[in-house]
């Protein structure tokens, strides 16, 4: 199994609060109503999509299937009816992102490699689509802190026309000068761990959480 979300870290929404009422849902990628089966610990089935209790966490940690993909929705609940379950019409979805295991499809020989943001920090400026990699102005990044932790290996490629905001986790604008930066490869797919969430931490991750939600929409 792996596990999906600390349940020790409350669920927030766009202005920062708790979400009070609300629920979580597991779908296959591209659907948002294809669910997935999850369970607890012991492997007994959850409902998905599974509700936020009033306290703004799960009442049982969810684990999905090994080794699968899948999209996350949050959603909080908008009505006043206390039976606010199955009342569709008064969710409104605060955060959306997919969980997608590594694919390294790309040929990786001659393509360097970092242990971290911070070693990738250090090459901006240095690297550009003139230096004849494999894949040119390319540089893989193994983990969040360090190679093999929580976050998954991902791509950044080097660009001297873009305008990001600069975020230090899928932006890395160059500081120095501010002529180039270093831009995550996803595809159109947003992966939480990318911004520091580790899902198997007990520690308060509300902050990353919130940080993720709202570069998602930006």
């Amino acid at each position: 199994m792996q596990t999906i979300f600390n349940v020790k870290t409350p669920f927030l929404n766009s202005d920062g609060a708790v979400i009070r009422a609300g629920r979580v849902k597991f779908t296959s990628l591209g659907t948002d109503s294809d669910y997935i089966d999850i369970t607890d610990i012991d492997g007994t089935a959850l409902a998905n999509p599974l509700a936020i209790a009033s306290d703004g966490y799960f009442e049982t940690q969810p684990f999905a299937p090994d080794g699968i993909d899948f999209h996350v929705i949050v959603e909080e609940y908008l009505g006043t009816a206390e039976e606010y379950e199955s009342d569709d019409d008064n969710y409104s979805v605060v955060g959306e992102w997919d969980v997608v295991h590594p694919k390294l499809d790309v040929e990786l020989e001659g393509c360097v490699t970092v242990d971290n943001l911070a070693e990738l920090a250090e090459l901006q400026g240095r690297y550009s689509e003139a230096d004849g990699y494999v894949e040119r102005g390319v540089v893989l990044v193994l983990g969040y802190e360090s190679a093999d932790d929580f976050c998954p290996p991902r791509f950044f490629k080097w660009s001297n026309s873009t305008t990001y905001d600069h975020n230090g986790k899928t932006v890395l604008t160059e500081q120095s000068n501010g002529w180039g930066q270093w831009v995550i490869h996803c595809e159109d797919r947003q992966d939480i761990r990318w911004w520091g969430v580790d899902p198997d931490s007990t520690d308060d991750q509300a902050s990353a959480i919130s940080t993720a939600l709202y570069w998602a929409y930006t």
